[in-house]
């Protein structure tokens, strides 16, 4: 997620997944042609890649979605568009309820039984709540920093 627009007036946070749509149509085409070619041999091989590519496609529709913010300080309200495959959702929290941005943390176990900690920015609301930016948590680079420029935003009205 990355800030895209920064004026007085308006602060728009994008988040659009591209490695993570490319890497999942290159998995989908890389399991569809192993099992084209392997259907030439034998049937059930092929058909089981074949098979294998609807994970990815999974993958590709259930967590690859465009995300944008838009802080709007003459209407007094922060926009969340979310874009994916299944739809279009729109949803709008008022300014005045922000009380802060910041990261949240999430630790966790890989697959190798190591620890790892992924990240993901969240809105702090005036009632405690929070609200995350995104869905799912990443270890990207640069949260911090966008974080930043949004609290720098939200704490110089004029």
């Amino acid at each position: 997620m990355k800030v895209t627009t920064k004026t007085q007036d308006q602060l728009i946070l994008d988040h659009i997944p591209w490695l993570m749509g490319a890497g999942m149509i290159f998995m989908i085409l890389m399991f569809s042609g192993i099992g084209l070619f392997l259907f030439k041999e034998d049937i059930f091989p092929g058909v089981m890649f074949i098979g294998f590519s609807a994970i990815p496609l999974l993958f590709l529709v259930k967590f690859t979605a465009r995300v944008q913010v838009i802080f709007d300080r003459p209407s007094g309200v922060a926009t969340f568009r979310r874009r994916d495959f299944m739809g279009y959702v729109e949803d709008s929290l008022q300014l005045s309820s922000i009380d802060h941005a910041e990261i949240e943390r999430h630790v966790g176990r890989d697959s190798d039984g190591d620890r790892s900690v992924t990240y993901r920015p969240i809105l702090t609301l005036q009632d405690g709540s929070s609200r995350p930016l995104i869905r799912i948590y990443s270890n990207l680079r640069g949260l911090e920093q966008m974080v930043e420029e949004l609290n720098q935003w939200l704490d110089h009205p004029s």
